[in-house]
């Protein structure tokens, strides 16, 4: 606790009593850590400083507390200069360099930042941290100087000290991508890869690496080599393994695309992921190089879980047709139908399921059933009009039949009725 006179001091009345320098470290150390009047912290460390004990070392701490003092306050430009001085009082100090380093970058002084960034840059022994340092100057000399080449060379630099840095791999990948720079880009990350040797970090590298490798070299070769090296730290690293995936099907390269189609079914549980593959995979199965019924399980539980998505009941359907499963097909086609929200699009889907009823199962009343349905909806449609002809007849409904017509010319143009005569 401090004593009464202390409290003045603390308050800004008493700056000039005759106290040890003991005391004013207790009573600074307590402004510093309550934050409490900022001008009233400046005067006192002032006092402080002024006192002829002090070491060099120790002015130089409290010329940059005062600075930290002076920057609460809003007065940035004094806090730069005690910053400054704290510096040049004990050369060896980093500290006072970090403040103003931290002040100019803030302020987008660049050339100021620049010079006192190469002068920690000098101190730092850790790459890691001359590299963090080299990202800040090459934010500075694009952004605000506008020397853009000077500024890459900064960030590349940077990553080049510390390749396992995410937030400077991703600059350089944002800034040299939305240049269009890829062949650039991708010859420098791939000399950098080897440098990589965390797991994690190799996993999220290696994934945007391959990435690039196909979208803008189209070098399957190297992606896939990039993937499969994310696969061998990160087994379950999703956007490596629909990566692959894609990758062996547009080289159709069968085996393995099967191959990483059964290991993203059987050990991946993200929904998305597990959707993805097995719409990859009917595109197999209609090629003829997968087959239907193993998928048509792995569908069928996919559809389970997403009762409403059409895409999947659309690849189903089509599975079904594959191994013969035309009731299935049919009564699917059904749930299409009823969910499509586009009037013609629903009439089609319906259609078809009067075309599997009709042909394939030669069940000609679910046929009547399903076009009494269409022509609920559409009287004069045309197609089921005489597809409805057609079903009585193969029934040998005639009578019924000609009645149907005969209603149905009632309800038509002439033009109509002389096509259907």
């Amino acid at each position: 606790p401090l004593d009464r006179e202390e409290e003045n001091l603390v308050s800004g009345s008493d700056f000039d009593s005759k106290n040890t320098p003991q005391t004013y470290d207790v009573i600074v150390d307590y402004l510093v850590s309550a934050t409490r009047d900022a001008y009233a912290n400046v005067r006192l460390l002032e006092s402080r400083e002024a006192m002829e004990e002090i070491d060099p070392e120790s002015r130089s701490a409290y010329e940059y507390m005062t600075g930290e003092a002076l920057l609460r306050s809003g007065d940035a430009q004094a806090a730069m200069e005690k910053f400054e001085k704290s510096a040049a009082t004990d050369p060896e100090s980093i500290v006072p360099l970090l403040f103003l380093e931290s002040l100019t970058y803030g302020l987008r002084d660049a050339e100021k930042n620049i010079e006192v960034a190469g002068r920690l840059i000098e101190k730092f022994k850790r790459p890691e941290l001359k590299a963090e340092m080299l990202l800040r100057t090459g934010i500075m000399k694009k952004d605000v100087l506008m020397r853009e080449e000077e500024g890459i060379r900064d960030i590349i630099d940077g990553l080049r000290l510390d390749p396992e840095n995410e937030d400077i791999f991703d600059h350089l990948v944002r800034i040299m991508g939305k240049e269009g720079r890829w062949s650039e880009l991708i010859g420098i990350l791939e000399e950098i890869s080897e440098k990589v040797h965390s797991p994690k970090r190799i996993s999220e590298y290696f994934s945007i690496l391959g990435n690039l490798q196909w979208k803008h070299l189209r070098d399957s070769n190297k992606a896939i080599k990039s993937l499969n090296k994310v696969l061998k730290y990160n087994p379950t690293k999703i956007p490596a393994l629909l990566g692959l995936l894609d990758l062996y099907i547009t080289e159709e390269q069968v085996n393995e695309a099967i191959a990483i189609s059964r290991y993203i079914l059987s050990k991946v549980t993200d929904t998305g992921a597990y959707l993805t593959a097995a719409l990859r995979m009917a595109e197999l199965v209609e090629k003829g190089n997968f087959d239907a019924l193993e998928l048509i399980t792995a569908m069928e539980s996919l559809l389970k879980q997403n009762p409403d998505h059409t895409e999947v009941m659309e690849k189903l359907v089509l599975l079904y047709q594959k191994v013969g499963d035309t009731g299935s097909a049919a009564q699917l086609m059904e749930k299409i139908a009823n969910k499509e929200p586009e009037p013609e699009r629903k009439l089609e889907f319906m259609l078809e399921q009067v075309r599997m009823y009709e042909q394939d199962l030669k069940d000609f009343d679910m046929a009547a059933q399903v076009l009494g349905k269409i022509l609920e909806v559409n009287p004069h449609y045309d197609e089921a009009i005489r597809g409805m002809m057609r079903v009585l007849g193969l029934r040998g409904e005639w009578q019924q039949a000609a009645a149907f017509l005969e209603k149905t010319l009632e309800t038509v143009d002439e033009v109509e009725q002389s096509a259907l005569k």
